[in-house]
């Protein structure tokens, strides 16, 4: 893959740090696009591709939240960053080197922050992805147990070992690296949900 390709501005950062201020309890990613509509915010426009213009949606907030994360990383906040929580906190000047050295964490901020792959995913893959996704979430199937298995990991593993397994399988299939990206988003995705029930 070519050098990764920064956007210049994000439209979305400014508007969505206020959103983040006025819900000290946290947002979903859902209530988040659901105001930024509300108040007329610059969202991609309605495609022929509805998947392709979900996905752009998405990747943009996404972007526009790893880009405060770091920003306000600087300032001694720390900023959750998944889609079913999405807070600001207070952060110990101890937790930030553990934070920046969450290697785990900065591969899935990477991947937000490279438009390449904003610019590049088709609609196909972007399908894709999302048969992939609800043939592993069958309805009534608990999301961990799917997660782990995604993982390749049993029932009962812990916070450590789903973080190496993670890492591991990260490591081999990421795109930069040559990897499968319609598999490195299902791993990338299992961890976010696991990720998310930890917190």
């Amino acid at each position: 893959m070519p050098a990764s390709t920064p956007l210049i501005e994000n439209p979305l950062t400014a508007l969505i740090l206020p959103l983040i201020l006025e819900t000290p309890e946290g947002i979903t990613e859902y209530e988040l696009i659901q105001s930024l509509k509300d108040k007329g915010a610059p969202l991609p426009a309605a495609t022929a591709d509805p998947d392709l213009a979900l996905f752009r949606t998405h990747f943009l907030v996404m972007n526009a939240l790893y880009r405060l994360q770091q920003s306000l990383l600087e300032d001694g906040f720390q900023l959750q960053v998944c889609p079913l929580s999405i807070r600001l906190r207070p952060l110990p000047a101890v937790t930030v080197q553990a934070l920046d050295a969450d290697a785990s964490q900065g591969a899935l901020r990477d991947y937000y922050l490279d438009m390449e792959h904003w610019l590049e995913t088709s609609g196909d893959e972007v399908r894709q992805l999302l048969r992939g996704f609800w043939q592993r979430f069958p309805q009534g199937q608990a999301q961990r147990e799917v997660a782990l298995q995604t993982l390749s990991l049993s029932t009962g593993a812990s916070w450590r070992e789903i973080q190496q397994a993670y890492r591991r399988l990260a490591a081999r299939l990421h795109p930069d690296r040559g990897g499968d990206p319609v598999a490195f988003s299902r791993i990338r995705q299992a961890y976010e949900i696991l990720k998310c029930q930890r917190a």
